[in-house]
């Protein structure tokens, strides 16, 4: 006795013609099981692609910041901020919140640097002993960091490749840095020790480090103060959390803000890509689920005799409904399979060949990134066999109102 599935099997997909040749059936099949498959496989690569692009992103904006800032309370967006404590009575309950894991002070002034006849305004990012240099070292392309301080000046400085070509500077060159305190200019001399690029030119244009004891010393500040208090955290996901618990730790005279309140045009734009991942994956589901229609439908349409000669032996709707539901399952099954190894396989093959290039200067990031997680590839096979299971019911509705008779004398 044959299972259903055999059944179905040998009902569905036999020759569809009384000669033995075969008929339309094998034809649709196959361009379901394609549907499907290519359906899914650019469900995963869409989704990986946005994924990996706003982790890059991310990545790359917190690098130089931070996922959350506190500053003074009445700070504003200049590069001239209001001091506050570098070692506050509150960092310790910072430190018990579980999802920091760092932090640290810095400050910022604007700047001029001079080359001989060049010039180029810049932003000196000062650093102190606390500072991860994480991001930098996996960004440096030449020379290397230096070890901050938060009291004793060093002629240390860490610029960009940008600003390197720019006045023609490389590891080991002098250079003077000009500022403007108090209607007064000030003149502060350093050594290029480290050149780094990150590609994102919002940044690499204007952002150089040094150490936070010469901003301090430019601003008149005491030693236990500083610009800004920088905190990272373990999941980018959590931040607008974290904030919050950090504002309710703070105190009322400062405030912590996150990464994407500060630079919202970027966030804003990085959510957009969101919206078009849904674009394409609805409009995959909506193209893949009518070449699984039609196909059921076809199917349907081509054994409208066999139903009926089966009705008459006494066979009900459920039991011909259900050796549909499993001919539908065979078709579905290869291409479901197939879409995971396409499209699996072509973000690994781009994951470690970086083949897909794109324009840095213009995305910020030189290569194509994809990152796609166990959660991300089970919820989109999930909506791939969400759309199959309702292609294949919806066309089963039109079994109950085949008439015997009338479909014996059709064949």
């Amino acid at each position: 006795m044959h299972s259903p599935f055999q059944f179905a099997t040998k009902l569905l997909f036999a020759p569809a013609t009384s000669t033995g040749n075969a008929g339309g059936t094998p034809v649709i099949v196959k361009i379901a099981r394609v549907g499907i498959s290519v359906g899914l496989a650019v469900m995963l690569i869409s989704v990986s692609v946005v994924t990996g692009f706003q982790e890059a992103i991310k990545d790359k904006v917190s690098g130089f910041g931070a996922h959350i800032t506190i500053t003074n309370y009445d700070n504003n967006e200049s590069l001239e901020p209001i001091p506050i404590p570098s070692n506050p009575a509150y960092i310790k309950d910072l430190k018990q919140i579980p999802e920091i894991t760092h932090i640290q002070t810095v400050a910022t002034k604007a700047g001029i640097i001079r080359v001989k006849d060049n010039i180029d305004g810049v932003v000196v990012k000062g650093i102190g002993a606390d500072y991860d240099w994480t991001f930098f070292k996996n960004s440096l392309v030449a020379g290397t960091i230096f070890p901050a301080s938060d009291t004793a000046k060093t002629q240390n400085f860490l610029i960009s490749q940008d600003i390197a070509n720019r006045l023609g500077l490389t590891v080991g060159d002098a250079l003077q840095v000009f500022f403007i305190q108090n209607n007064d200019r000030l003149v502060r001399k350093f050594k290029v020790t480290g050149i780094y690029k990150t590609g994102f030119s919002d940044y690499d244009r204007v952002y150089v480090l040094a150490d936070i004891a010469h901003i301090k010393r430019l601003n008149n500040w005491e030693t236990n103060q500083a610009g800004m208090i920088e905190i990272s955290i373990k999941d980018f996901r959590d931040v607008d959390a974290v904030a919050e618990k950090v504002n309710q730790t703070i105190g009322f005279d400062q405030k912590a803000t996150t990464i994407a309140e500060q630079r919202p045009w970027i966030f804003d734009w990085l959510n957009l890509l969101d919206t078009n991942a849904i674009i394409i994956i609805f409009l995959m589901i909506v193209v893949s689920g009518i070449t699984m229609l039609s196909a059921m439908l076809t199917l349907i349409l081509e054994k409208t005799s066999e139903i009926g000669l089966l009705k008459t032996m006494g066979m009900n709707n459920s039991k011909l409904s259900r050796i549909f539901m499993f001919g539908g399952f065979k078709i579905a099954a290869p291409g479901i399979v197939w879409g995971n190894i396409i499209g699996l396989g072509l973000l690994a093959f781009q994951y470690f060949s970086h083949i897909m290039k794109l324009d840095e200067a213009s995305y910020y990031v030189s290569f194509v990134p994809v990152t796609l997680s166990l959660e991300q590839i089970l919820f989109i096979n999930l909506i791939s066999i969400t759309y199959v299971v309702l292609s294949i019911s919806l066309p089963l509705f039109i079994i109950s109102s085949v008439s015997p008779l009338k479909a014996i004398k059709y064949k």
